[in-house]
């Protein structure tokens, strides 16, 4: 397929001109449009209908998860390609199960994101990621299976990577540019929603739902 129009929605400039770089190596007369966060998406998807949309999943307001699930209700045939920090399996479960058709996790090679466009464009799944036998292997299974819903923000998952890591509050604090006692807040809220009764307990809850990608806590660190 000529893939002649992408939206790259991403809400650090500097992201958005590095991805447009990047994909102009193989699309050099692909019309590139920026959206700057997931309800500008919502509008210059409509605008623009692309034949594929990068969405970045951590973005202020309406994140990238959210935008295409609001996308995918009006539009069944857009092709969203998620690019995220997170490589976790409930990320990407949930967002193929909405309807999504990409995931790319952004430690992975720049040539992952044309890869990924071209694969897409052609109406095949993408995956630029660790679990990318595990996620083939589920949507060849049939995608009726349960899966855990997502229950953390962006910053809630990167408080329980640290935490997963044996960090302290403070370094967290420090780590994240949040004050002690904003990161003992998110710890106390985080182990209420999931019912745990500590932070060891809560890094186990997300690793078995498939919330973390880390593995399990080892309390030697």
């Amino acid at each position: 397929m000529c893939v002649k129009r992408i939206i790259t929605a991403d809400d650090h400039a500097l992201t958005r001109k590095g991805i447009e770089l990047v994909l102009k190596s193989t699309y050099p007369y692909t019309e590139i449009i920026e959206a700057t966060d997931g309800n500008d998406a919502l509008v210059k998807y409509k605008l623009f209908e692309p034949d594929v949309m990068i969405m970045d999943y951590s973005m202020p307001g309406m994140n990238g998860f959210d935008a295409a699930f609001a996308l995918l209700k009006e539009f069944k045939e857009a092709r969203i390609i998620l690019l995220t920090m997170f490589d976790t399996r409930t990320i990407a479960v949930n967002f193929i199960k909405i309807g999504g058709k990409g995931f790319i996790w952004k430690g992975n090679p720049n040539q992952d994101i044309c890869d990924g466009v071209r694969v897409v464009a052609n109406g095949d799944y993408y995956f630029s990621s660790e679990y990318e036998s595990e996620m083939m292997e589920w949507i060849k299974c049939g995608t009726s299976q349960k899966v855990p819903t997502i229950k953390f923000t962006p910053l809630e998952l990167a408080i329980v990577e640290k935490l997963s890591k044996g960090k302290t509050s403070k370094e967290i604090s420090r780590e994240l540019s949040l004050s002690p006692r904003t990161v003992e807040t998110y710890r106390y809220d985080l182990i209420k929603k999931t019912a745990v009764k500590n932070s060891v307990e809560l890094i186990e809850y997300a690793f078995q739902n498939g919330i973390t990608a880390w593995g399990t806590y080892n309390t030697s660190h």
